[in-house]
């Protein structure tokens, strides 16, 4: 199962992944990778929980025939109160700590997005002039994108960073380390630590931390930007990469990819 884990946060267990897409793009930069992520929503192992239980009344109430039909109303209704003090006491318990650890602030947000799709952020370089990309290194790189010195995070503009999240509101994610590892099947795992500052809540120091764990991708290629032909294509991919002619284009739902054998 592909899951992310929020360190410290009120689930220990980690959240599970809906969505995981795993693209490219060619720029005047280079060679990115482009990653979107959506997780189920945070509360799901609750809302599991709380269902499993109301399974279990109802089955054990189906079992007694001769139970009357008000006393089970009546049950009914007792089990929805609990539910309801259950929340009640939790948003109690969270009214004094802080965001981080509180369930009733984590649920008001719902779930985490995580992209590199939207047009200010460049995704993982990986290929450059100075730097040419190198597929047959590509599980044997640590790889490292927005490390800050304190300088940059004095002075951070959240829209320059390679990727924008959406945690507790639209926060801050930097200090990525992305290490892939290629499965029999030809698609890839992938391990990916990373930093969080809540910068929608005012704070800018990347104080928390994240783990993903994806068990299986596939890289869906290179979008070729749509003004650009095919020849200055492949002639940025000659100074982007170490083995040129391991790369071509395809066309693959009205769009043109670069993808390597």
């Amino acid at each position: 199962m592909n899951i992310i884990y929020f360190k410290g946060n009120p689930w220990a267990e980690g959240h599970r992944i809906l969505q995981f897409e795993w693209s490219g793009h060619l720029s005047e930069k280079g060679l990115h990778f482009d990653f979107e992520v959506l997780t189920a929503p945070y509360d799901e192992a609750d809302q599991n929980s709380l269902e499993d239980e109301e399974l279990y009344d109802y089955d054990e109430e189906d079992e007694d025939e001769d139970e009357d039909e008000d006393e089970e109303l009546y049950e009914d209704e007792e089990d929805e109160n609990e539910n309801e003090e259950l929340y009640e006491d939790e948003e109690d318990d969270d009214e004094d700590i802080d965001d981080w650890d509180s369930k009733t602030v984590w649920r008001n947000y719902n779930s985490f997005h995580l992209t590199s799709e939207d047009e200010e952020q460049q995704g993982l370089l990986i290929g450059s002039k100075e730097r040419p990309f190198n597929e047959k290194t590509l599980t044997t790189t640590e790889w490292q994108v927005d490390f800050l010195t304190e300088e940059q995070m004095e002075y951070l503009d959240p829209e320059e960073l390679s990727f924008s999240i959406y945690l507790l509101g639209h926060d801050s994610a930097a200090f990525h380390t992305i290490v892939f590892s290629q499965n029999q099947d030809c698609t890839y795992a992938i391990q990916w630590d990373g930093k969080i500052a809540l910068t929608y809540a005012g704070q800018e120091e990347f104080q928390y931390e994240f783990h993903m764990k994806i068990d299986s991708a596939t890289f869906e290629g290179f979008t070729i930007p749509s003004h650009m032909t095919d020849e200055a294509a492949l002639a940025l991919v000659k100074q982007y990469t170490v083995h040129p002619e391991n790369f071509y284009i395809v066309n693959k739902k009205d769009q043109r990819l670069l993808v390597w054998a």
